[in-house]
């Protein structure tokens, strides 16, 4: 069972993350762009 057990759940683990990690794309794209612009906006 264990040798069955890790890469079945190695694949779901990754499934999920990608599933995730598309979900999460806007929300942390957004957060990325807010600390760019107060990083310009101390530079400058």
């Amino acid at each position: 069972p264990i040798q069955l057990g890790l890469p079945v759940s190695l694949l779901l683990g990754l499934f999920l993350l990608a599933l995730l990690a598309g979900e999460m794309g806007p929300p942390v794209q957004r957060l990325f762009d807010a600390a760019f612009q107060a990083a310009d906006a101390v530079t400058h």
